[in-house]
């Protein structure tokens, strides 16, 4: 394998796009089944699909119009949580976000 200082100056080549796109792929590899990608996801609005070529390969698509694994397509308002109903009823300026009831 390599060394640290290999791996180190590897990584000091990336621009910052591939760098972060490097480190959330290492995160895919190092926790495959824990499930902790979402907030990735949307602080990034990159989705990471795994190559059709089965080599581990990953890449990042548009998190909006993406498909998950259970063939549910990504939209803009799966990135937002419910309004809290008591904050809704102290301020008649809320409405509440679109796809949760606003009772």
């Amino acid at each position: 394998g390599k060394t640290v200082a290999a791996i180190t100056a590897d990584l000091q080549k990336l621009g910052k796009q591939a760098f972060i796109e490097e480190c959330w792929t290492e995160r895919l590899r190092e926790f495959p089944l824990e499930m902790k990608i979402w907030d990735d996801c949307v602080r990034t609005g990159k989705f990471p699909q795994i190559s059709a070529t089965n080599k581990g390969e990953v890449q990042f698509v548009d998190l909006i119009g993406a498909k998950n694994g259970s063939g549910a397509t990504f939209k803009a308002t799966d990135l937002y949580w419910p309004i809290p109903v008591n904050e809704i009823q102290r301020n008649p300026n809320l409405t509440q976000n679109e796809g949760y009831s606003a009772k």
